[in-house]
């Protein structure tokens, strides 16, 4: 087996390709930030260094001995400075290649993001690139820096994109906008009207994004793949809605309009930019309270970034055929399960309140 480092293990996917990686009986070495909490991690049996990626010194120190990389480290966060998410997701890329380079690693799987490509109905990992905002640019940025510096330096590479990754762990996304159902619900909204169906797009588990990471890591066709990460059904913006609705005790009523409605709501998107702030102000105050009321781990930052707004109007799906010869069958096809799972994880740890009767 082999001994592979993975960085930014210590967060919501880091974590899971510690656990998936170990399961496999491979050597792992486990990095993240030193504040970070490495517990899991330890108990998983991985060997945990902290370390800051933008120092080189630091990653030559972690490369030495490894034979595969899993570069998972970045920011997924809409709201954050442009120059912030390129020093990450950008730069950093560049000195953990060069720094596998000097240490003999033989090949990197770099995570990216089906982002890259923009809102739209993906044929395939060719499709042309059109990120749409800050975060999908450092994204994409970072996976050309990694490939050209893996082409340089002779060491076989891989690059994984998954779609939105839900599930147990995940503090945004999908997690952030239970948080906001739950408010709602604190505030005694209990049933809402949505109009129906709605653009389809696709989810994916984490456990199946940590496998992926696993394939494109041991599999020797894998060597310059560029891979998509998906599950197999896309779901209805609207059913999502809905889903997440029933997990957080909001009951979202059969709808009036048909979803095409909605693109009224586009026109004013200037004005939004205004009271998305307004109201992302009220909702942090809110749910410190709601937390401190009934007990919670204020784990989540309830709020709409402005940048998910044009995702609502388009369909985002991804092929997912060239994973699929690997061997590849998502153990979550649809998010119906996982998203509840989910559900009952942030219960359980107090991220969430529990559900009315």
């Amino acid at each position: 087996m082999s001994t592979i480092l993975i960085t930014g293990a210590a967060g919501f996917l880091g974590t899971e390709l510690v656990r998936v990686f170990r399961a496999e009986d491979h050597t792992v070495r486990a990095t993240d930030l030193p504040r970070a909490d490495f517990s899991a991690l330890e108990a998983l049996g991985a060997e945990c260094v902290p370390a800051d990626l933008t120092d080189p010194a630091n990653v030559g120190e972690l490369a030495r001995g490894i034979d595969i990389v899993i570069h998972a480290a970045g920011i997924f966060d809409l709201s954050v400075p442009e120059e912030v998410l390129y020093k990450i997701n950008r730069d950093v890329v560049g000195i953990v290649c060069d720094a596998a380079n000097e240490a003999g690693v033989k090949r990197i799987v770099l995570i990216s993001s089906t982002s890259v490509y923009g809102p739209g109905q993906i044929e395939d990992e060719d499709a042309p690139k059109n990120p749409h905002n800050a975060y999908a640019r450092s994204k994409w940025a970072g996976e050309q820096l990694g490939i050209e510096r893996c082409e340089q330096h002779g060491i076989e590479w891989a690059v994984l994109r998954p779609t939105l990754i839900y599930g147990p762990g995940s503090r945004y996304a999908q997690g952030n906008s239970m948080a906001i159902f739950a408010l709602m619900e604190w505030r005694g909204v209990r049933n809402m009207r949505i109009a129906s169906g709605g653009p389809l797009g696709h989810h994916v588990h984490v456990h199946d994004v940590a496998r992926a990471a696993h394939l494109a890591a041991t599999k020797p066709e894998a060597n310059r793949g560029l891979f998509n990460v998906a599950d197999d059904h896309p779901m209805p913006l609207g059913d999502m809605i809905r889903l997440m609705g029933d997990e957080t005790g909001v009951n979202i009523n059969s709808p009036a309009l048909p979803w095409f409605f909605t693109w009224v709501f586009s026109l004013f998107r200037p004005v939004a930019r205004w009271v998305i702030a307004r109201e992302n102000s009220k909702m942090a105050h809110l749910w410190t309270k709601l937390c401190a009321e009934q007990g919670l781990v204020e784990a989540f930052r309830p709020r709409i970034d402005e940048d998910w707004i044009g995702w609502m109007f388009v369909d985002n799906t991804f092929s997912t055929t060239r994973l699929k010869a690997l061997g590849f069958e998502p153990v979550y096809p649809d998010p119906t399960v996982g998203l509840r799972q989910a559900a009952a994880w942030y219960r359980k740890q107090g991220w969430l309140p529990q559900r009315s009767a």
